[in-house]
């Protein structure tokens, strides 16, 4: 057994510029549909091969997500969905197969790969060995599924240029649907989408609810026993316009920021700045980064839908809308709705129903969904805010 390596570690940037220099950056990026980095699994794999050869000669099969782990020990089969493929480094992002030029330039064998499947393909059956062991019945159909990012943009139904989906989780996303790739550029990813021949162009980043967690754990008597109620009231005092700016990135940051060097500061702290004024900046700057993503994706959001855990708070939703500017539709139970609505890949396997569309549509509707306005009264406040912030990073970075 080894440590687990984190998806944004970038220990593997030797491996990672051989690739470059063997295939090429334009080659790779044709491929794979994105920009080649050490954050990639295939880059881990090879520094995993040359640093840990032990660790190394005893696998058999590289599983590239949890639930590939859960699906392999039900029914012996090693698999992964077209959507985790996508962030390999090694899948043709068209053809949906992982490609032989990148896995011979890595020096992996296919054999070490992951058979690819669509997310509602079956793979297999619960095995006898399964079914004593988990309490399953022998025989039961298991489906590929998908991962966590790919079902949070599947449950928020969208599909209309100009609709995003933003994903507030440990680390948070920002989605919109696509028929086709786009060159990678500025952080922005092209992953398979869960239905068939469409894209998702994606920017993940990496500090979400995991500044929500720093603060309240800040703020809090007891930094092991959260206290969110207790931000939650600081959050609910009136808006004090403090002035105080967040540049949030706690542990580097890939979008729209690509550093990983990157810290976070305040800006602004004065002997009369007050807990909930620091509670608010470091959302709010969140909000901020968000915003400047989307500026990078450079299309005009008309519709945005919040999901993830960070969407039950619902201060920062109205945060979210202040800053944006723009509608943010937050579906009841989105935390767990991507759950809910990926049991529609199975049922489609089991021809129980014939569209994805119309089956999330149902579901959102039978849930329900709380829409925040943008604040007119704080808009200007904001935009000055959002000026300061643009111009934190250029500043400080050659600090880090």
């Amino acid at each position: 057994m080894g440590k687990a390596i984190l998806y944004q570690d970038g220990r593997s940037r030797k491996e990672c510029e051989a690739l470059l220099n063997v295939l090429g950056e334009e080659e790779l990026e044709r491929i794979t549909g994105n920009a080649y980095s050490p954050t990639l699994v295939l880059p881990k794999l090879v520094w995993v091969k040359r640093n840990l050869p032990e660790l190394w000669k005893k696998a058999c099969c590289v599983l590239h997500s949890p639930k590939d782990v859960i699906n392999a020990l039900l029914t012996g089969q090693c698999c992964t969905d077209t959507t985790t493929a996508s962030t390999a480094g090694a899948m043709d992002i068209h053809r949906k197969i992982w490609d032989p030029s990148i896995l011979e330039a890595a020096d992996i064998p296919l054999s070490h790969m992951p058979r690819i499947c669509a997310p509602h393909e079956c793979i297999g059956r619960v095995t006898k060995a399964a079914a004593g062991q988990f309490g399953y019945t022998e025989g039961m159909p298991i489906f590929c599924g998908i991962g966590d990012a790919g079902a949070s943009f599947f449950a928020s139904g969208l599909i209309h240029d100009g609709e995003f989906s933003i994903t507030l989780g440990t680390t948070g996303m920002i989605g919109l649907i696509a028929m086709e790739t786009i060159p990678p550029k500025n952080g922005i990813w092209n992953l398979a989408a869960m239905v068939e021949d469409t894209y998702i162009h994606v920017v993940p980043f990496l500090n979400a609810g995991n500044v929500h967690k720093w603060v309240s754990s800040l703020v809090s008597s007891n930094s092991e026993n959260i206290d969110y109620a207790y931000m939650n009231k600081l959050l609910d005092e009136p808006h004090g316009k403090s002035g105080l700016v967040c540049l949030p990135f706690l542990t580097g940051e890939r979008f729209p920021v690509v550093d990983p060097d990157v810290r976070g500061c305040l800006i602004g702290l004065t002997p009369s700045t007050t807990r909930a004024d620091i509670a608010n900046a470091c959302l709010e700057g969140v909000c901020f980064s968000i915003k400047q993503g989307l500026n990078t994706i450079g299309v005009l959001p008309r519709k945005v839908v919040l999901i993830g855990g960070g969407a039950r708070a619902v201060q920062w939703c109205q945060k979210m809308a202040d800053i944006l500017e723009v509608d943010i539709t937050v579906l009841s139970h989105s935390d767990v709705l991507p759950s809910i609505t990926l049991a529609g890949g199975a049922l489609r396997s089991l021809g129980l129903i014939d569209d994805y569309t119309n089956f999330v549509q149902q579901i959102q509707k039978q849930n329900g969904s709380t829409i925040y306005k943008p604040q007119s009264t704080l808009r200007d406040y904001y935009r000055r805010c959002y000026q300061i912030y643009l111009q934190i990073y250029p500043s400080v970075r050659q600090l880090f």
